[in-house]
């Protein structure tokens, strides 16, 4: 599609298509038939990195983002990342990451504001269910969907994404300076 930053299938490697053409490490993850699925990639406790600690800001989306994934958590974590490109510590907000709040999906981002935005669903989500997770920004609205429905919306920010000098694209896992929470 136009516009396309990386799509990444995760059929036995995380070698991405698009412009940025990403190769992640797959060491930590194995990948299985899924009844429902097909092959996918299983997370024990682990993640894969696309791009770690180095400037991201170059080639990612900066006036407006679709991110998408399916996930089949077993588990939650007070902050869990499915994707991300986020950096949360202290003062210093920026990125966006869409991922979940305990057991609840979120989608978190930071424009000029002063703090991330994280969009959460109103409903608890469960373990060991398919879902597919969707965040959006059009330059002055964020929306969550899961499953192609509207869960929540917000016109907390607007203008471009900031990003820091550098953060952490992963797969996988809500991670910064002083956080890695991998999934499961």
């Amino acid at each position: 599609q136009e516009g396309l930053i990386a799509h990444f299938p995760l059929d036995e490697n995380a070698v991405g298509t698009g412009i940025a053409n990403w190769n992640g490490n797959t060491s930590e993850v194995s990948f299985i038939d899924d009844q429902q699925r097909s092959q996918v990639a299983q997370f024990s406790n682990s993640h894969i990195p696309i791009d770690e600690g180095g400037p991201s800001q170059f080639i990612m989306p900066i006036y407006e983002m679709t991110i998408s994934c399916w996930v089949k958590p077993e588990q939650f974590v007070e902050w869990g990342g499915y994707v991300g490109n986020i950096r949360d510590t202290l003062d210093n907000e920026h990125g966006w990451v869409l991922g979940s709040r305990d057991n609840h999906f979120s989608f978190g981002l930071r424009t000029d504001g002063s703090s991330i935005t994280y969009l959460t669903a109103p409903e608890s989500a469960s373990a060991n269910q398919w879902y597919h997770l969707t965040g959006t920004y059009n330059g002055s609205n964020m929306k969550l969907f899961i499953d192609g429905n509207m869960v929540s919306e917000t016109t907390a920010q607007s203008g471009l994404i900031t990003y820091p000098d550098y953060c952490w694209f992963e797969i996988g896992s809500y991670r910064d300076d002083d956080e890695l929470n991998n999934f499961t």
